[in-house]
């Protein structure tokens, strides 16, 4: 039973009631035109919605709302905002019509969409930290990359990866020091304890990365974004295998009366 049906139905008591018992103080003539024309109103509401409802939804249209469920979940697993197309205008109009046929889960995607917005500068923000550390420490941008995936696998709860230094005599009498492939340092001074000194300043610097409030902050996005994407998982798939898809009135793409 629609809950319109229900409300049509009380509308109907309460004019009735009023009719019956003259609650309202108004001529008898005045009191039932005034019924007349809300019942008419009501009437008309109905017959207007049960048209609507009568008018099939295009076959690619429901298919086209239904990927959307299967797309949904692929954006969860990779972090990111919902994709409802890859065309940016296509996606604008995917999404009104989304938010016209499923309208509370609509509001859920548009709160899955500010979270993403809000990891995503808390992951920049962790970047901007690694660059700064690696500057401050005359290292080069190597290091900078250096510190920007030790502190996302920090983030993601794992351990970096280790690689090994390389240490390399340039013709120009100074010295490369890698990291794996990230170059991290080229220093003048070509003396061993130089070099020792260099690597043992950037191993610190490696080992304190996972104490970064950055690093705490992004974690805590991914946790809240997995916690969201774990609650509304059922319903994307719901969506996904729905049957029942009605012409939703707002819905740009949904035919008119």
């Amino acid at each position: 039973m629609s809950y319109l049906w229900i409300v049509r139905f009380a509308l109907g008591v309460i004019l009735t009631v009023i009719a019956a018992l003259n609650i309202v103080p108004l001529p008898p003539g005045l009191l039932a035109v005034s019924v007349g024309v809300v019942m008419l109103a009501v009437l008309l509401w109905g017959e207007i919605e049960h048209r609507s409802r009568s008018i099939p939804i295009p076959p690619e249209h429901a298919d086209t709302l239904r990927r959307i469920g299967g797309s949904i979940l692929e954006d969860f697993g990779a972090l990111r905002p919902i994709r409802f197309a890859g065309d940016k205008f296509q996606s604008a109009n995917l999404r009104q019509s989304f938010r016209a046929h499923f309208p509370p889960y609509a509001k859920q995607l548009d709160e899955w969409d500010d979270l993403v917005h809000a990891y995503e500068q808390s992951a920049a923000a962790l970047s901007s930290k690694a660059k700064a550390t690696a500057e401050e420490h005359g290292l080069l941008p190597g290091a900078a990359m250096a510190f920007d995936l030790a502190a996302t696998s920090f983030a993601q709860d794992g351990q970096p990866s280790v690689f090994t230094f390389t240490v390399a005599p340039q013709s120009d009498k100074t010295t490369d020091i890698s990291y794996g492939a990230m170059g991290i340092a080229k220093l003048l001074d070509p003396a061993a304890q130089a070099v020792e000194g260099k690597k043992l300043e950037f191993q610190n610097l490696l080992n304190g990365v996972g104490a970064w409030g950055e690093v705490s902050h992004v974690r805590e996005m991914r946790r809240r974004l997995a916690n969201r994407a774990e609650s509304f998982g059922p319903e994307a798939a719901e969506i996904n295998q729905s049957h029942d898809l009605k012409v939703a009135r707002k819905c740009k793409v949904c035919p008119k009366r």
